[in-house]
């Protein structure tokens, strides 16, 4: 299964993406999406299909907006604030910045 396949899965109903826009956070489903992230190589020529991007791209401001939806589900928060720094490091290893 590709990397966008995978994170399409993570953006359905049944993915920590999707399980989020209810409030639905847990640390292991976190480190499911982490370690997903962490595998995604793409080389400094590659080109990138656009799907990537957008899959990719949105899930920041999405984790940031979903913060308050989790706490009102009883989520920890900082664990939850831990989780996004997180991301936020893995995709600007991944894709760089500017």
């Amino acid at each position: 299964m590709s990397y966008i396949e995978e994170l399409e899965r993570e953006w359905s109903n049944d993915g920590v993406l999707g399980k989020l826009r209810d409030g639905n956070w847990s640390p292991d489903s976190a480190e499911k999406l982490l370690a997903l992230l962490k595998s995604i190589e793409i080389s400094d020529d590659a080109s990138v299909p656009k799907r990537a991007i957008s899959l990719l791209w949105y899930i920041p401001s999405f984790l940031s907006w979903q913060r308050e939806r989790v706490g009102e589900h009883g989520g920890n928060l900082r664990d939850y604030d831990m989780f996004v720094v997180g991301v936020h490091n893995v995709l600007e290893e991944a894709l760089g910045i500017p």
